[in-house]
């Protein structure tokens, strides 16, 4: 799916403008990492794995058996870094634009009914901004919910060793060691190998984690601003259309005519 069709499942003003752009960035920056991690996915991780103090009739096995244990101390869970990284932005993406997508008709009926004028639409539609509040909120705790969940199951459960360049390989003849080999004497040898392409994916793992603390930050910054002005502001809740999300501006100057025709004549001299 393009960035252009995903977009186009995104109300702007179903989140307001900074909160709007914050979720165009997220997508695009999403875009940018599968992009990259699925280069290095289809690049052949075993071929940039090498390892030393290997016969050249063996180099093979060699490789193949040091890198299935270095996937097993590193990627204890065989849970491939490409598949974590689409989880952790496709499923954050798919709660804004299942967020947009339910709200949007709540959204475009509150513009029409400040835009109307009419007091008692106007009563009905303040009633309702209570409910799109409790939206918002929502979906602004579910993807603080899933960053969070993200960076636990990153630097906790999945990656917690990260990937490092030198690996140190101990494998024993038989392994190594053809079948037919008539030495049954069994002996170790250490392989000193090393993985070119471990630096650069755990740059890319950090580049994700701190994308995701950002976001983390950032939504959980806005939970608490948008909780202490439903607090300490009246009717800010019932009001939370034109308060927080931006409607469009016709929207809001037919407010503002409205409120002037309410004050009495003497006032407005």
């Amino acid at each position: 799916m393009s960035v252009e069709k995903l977009l186009d499942y995104l109300e702007p003003k179903t989140f307001g403008k900074i909160h709007y752009v914050a979720v165009v960035l997220w997508i695009l920056i999403g875009v940018l990492f599968l992009g990259i991690f699925a280069d290095m996915e289809n690049s052949e991780p075993r071929f940039d794995f090498r390892c030393g103090a290997a016969k050249s009739e063996n180099i093979d096995l060699v490789r193949g058996e040091c890198y299935e244990k270095y996937e097993k101390q590193y990627n204890k869970f065989g849970f491939p870094v490409y598949g974590f990284v689409i989880m952790n932005f496709v499923l954050i993406m798919c709660v804004c634009a299942i967020y947009s997508r339910i709200v949007r008709p709540t959204v475009n009926r509150l513009s029409r009914s400040f835009r109307n004028g009419d007091p008692q639409r106007q009563e009905n539609a303040l009633s309702t901004g209570y409910k799109l509040f409790i939206a918002y909120c929502c979906q602004l705790s579910t993807r603080l919910v899933l960053g969070i969940i993200f960076i636990i199951l990153q630097t906790q459960l999945l990656y917690p060793l990260k990937f490092p360049s030198k690996f140190n390989c101990n494998l024993t003849d038989e392994t190594t060691q053809p079948r037919n080999s008539s030495d049954n004497a069994q002996h170790s040898t250490l392989h000193d190998c090393h993985n070119r392409q471990a630096a650069k994916k755990t740059s890319w793992m950090d580049a994700v984690l701190v994308v995701n603390g950002i976001f983390v930050a950032v939504n959980l910054i806005e939970i608490v601003y948008i909780s202490f002005r439903a607090c300490r502001k009246r009717g800010f809740m019932q009001k939370f259309q034109t308060s927080h999300l931006n409607p469009p501006e016709e929207s809001v100057q037919q407010e503002e005519r409205t409120q002037l025709l309410n004050i009495p004549h003497g006032i407005q001299q």
